[in-house]
């Protein structure tokens, strides 16, 4: 069995690294809509801005709110 090439090693490495950069976009992304809308920003506007539905704006915001009460939870004594 012959290995492959470096080149190909180096592609799937730099694929992962943009994986990794995009969804840490998106945690970043999904964070600023919560910030927004605790400051007064209206879902329609956050749709408007995003493209997202209303809908998916709620529900980002009540993903994003379980999690960090799961965090919070996760680190008290």
């Amino acid at each position: 069995m012959t290995s492959p090439r470096p080149r190909t090693v180096a592609a799937l490495a730099k694929r992962e690294r943009a994986r990794a950069k995009a969804e840490q976009a998106t945690q970043d992304l999904h964070q600023a809509i919560v910030d927004d809308l605790d400051d007064g920003v209206t879902q329609k506007v956050l749709a408007e801005l995003t493209g997202y539905s209303r809908e998916r704006i709620r529900l980002i915001a009540k993903a994003v709110r379980e999690r960090g009460e799961s965090e919070t939870r996760d680190e008290r004594p």
